[in-house]
């Protein structure tokens, strides 16, 4: 269960769900390769907006690209204690 506010949780899950254009042509326009996530244990990464259309949410790390979390739903994300920052 994730320890973020329910606010931060509802607002991640509705990024990810709905993929507004603004949010993820901001991270495009910023450099970045997708939205960025963190997770209370410190880690941070992204997830790219053709996973979301591809209904996966790998989270991939800012410099390498590798995984280093992988989830089926939102849900897991937001379990495991992942949310948009």
């Amino acid at each position: 269960m994730s320890t973020w506010s329910l606010e931060l949780q509802k607002e991640t899950e509705r990024i990810l769900y709905n993929m507004p254009p603004d949010v993820f042509g901001l991270a495009e326009a910023a450099g970045r390769k997708g939205v960025s996530m963190k997770n209370q244990d410190g880690r941070w990464g992204y997830i790219s907006l053709q996973s979301c259309l591809s209904d996966k949410y790998p989270i991939q790390d800012h410099k390498s690209d590798a995984v280093i979390a992988d989830f089926k739903t939102i849900q897991e994300l937001l379990d495991a204690n992942w949310v948009v920052d």
